[in-house]
């Protein structure tokens, strides 16, 4: 099964708050809406389904942007010389990088050593791996070497379901002491 469709199963087991022995298909029961004030296990796992959905498309936003860039850069490459491969190869990473927090976070899932709670933490492993990896992105194709040329898109210092907590954040800037800044290869 491909790692897509093995992490959409996983949400889906977080929402609905049960999967089957396998841990990747989801089992008939009701949904349950994150309701953040309930503190029921039904409500903790919807929400926490909800925030890794909302980390999935913070990244995807950055990867489009970084795909952008990446064609803007091979069109640009034959100027000086070969094409380069930069689509080729950030496609390529981020396929990659599914099937790792497939297999990282699987451990999780009922199947592995999660027991019925395991959708939970296996939701939540997938949202933390999601954040540092749209943190790589940022880091490593959407950022310039000159400090003057901001970044493409801001860093997401802090996950989104930290965002909140604090007031007026989008979950990509912060006012309060940040980690230091993740990139790396600045010049792609």
């Amino acid at each position: 099964m491909k790692p897509v469709v093995l992490i959409a199963a996983g949400l889906l087991c977080v929402g609905l708050s049960a999967c089957d022995s396998e841990g990747a298909r989801p089992v008939e029961g009701p949904a349950h809406e994150c309701d953040r004030s309930d503190g029921s296990m039904p409500s903790i796992k919807a929400c926490a389904g909800d925030d890794l959905a909302q980390e999935e498309a913070r990244m995807q936003r950055y990867f489009a942007a970084a795909m952008k860039r990446a064609r803007d850069n091979d069109a640009e490459s034959v100027k000086y010389g070969p094409r380069t491969r930069q689509v080729h190869w950030l496609t390529k990473s981020q396929r990659d990088w599914k099937a790792y927090a497939e297999s990282h976070c699987a451990v999780w899932l009922p199947d592995g050593s999660g027991g019925t709670i395991g959708g939970l933490f296996y939701a939540t492993c997938l949202t933390d791996a999601t954040w540092r990896r749209t943190g790589d992105i940022w880091g490593d194709y959407l950022t310039y070497m000159s400090e003057t040329t901001p970044p493409v898109l801001p860093e997401p210092v802090r996950p989104i379901s930290e965002d909140r907590t604090a007031e007026g954040s989008e979950g990509e800037t912060s006012t309060a002491a940040e980690p230091p800044s993740r990139a790396r290869n600045p010049s792609l």
